[in-house]
């Protein structure tokens, strides 16, 4: 099926998994904060027992969202290096 993200309205306090079914957090924000399409480019994502820190995990990461459940499309092991835990960059003004 395919990915429709711009249909997505993602929610604070939504569930983040990874693809094998890890907990990663919840939703604390975005980046942007308020973004005039709907759809943010990060999801702010607590941190917890696997994460040390919050995480920004970018939208196009994202593979499904349901029922305030958002699956991502990487694993658990494959989220260290990513680079996750550096807020991204703020664009050129």
């Amino acid at each position: 099926m395919a990915r429709m993200p711009e249909q997505w309205r993602f929610l604070m306090g939504d569930e983040v998994l990874t693809a094998d079914g890890a907990s990663l957090g919840l939703v604390l924000g975005f980046i942007p904060e308020d973004p005039p399409d709907g759809t943010p480019d990060f999801l702010i994502v607590e941190k917890g027992i696997i994460n040390l820190h919050d995480l920004y995990v970018p939208v196009s990461a994202v593979a499904s969202y349901t029922g305030g459940r958002i699956v991502l499309e990487v694993t658990q092991d494959e989220i260290p290096g990513k680079g996750w835990e550096r807020p991204p960059a703020a664009p050129a003004p």
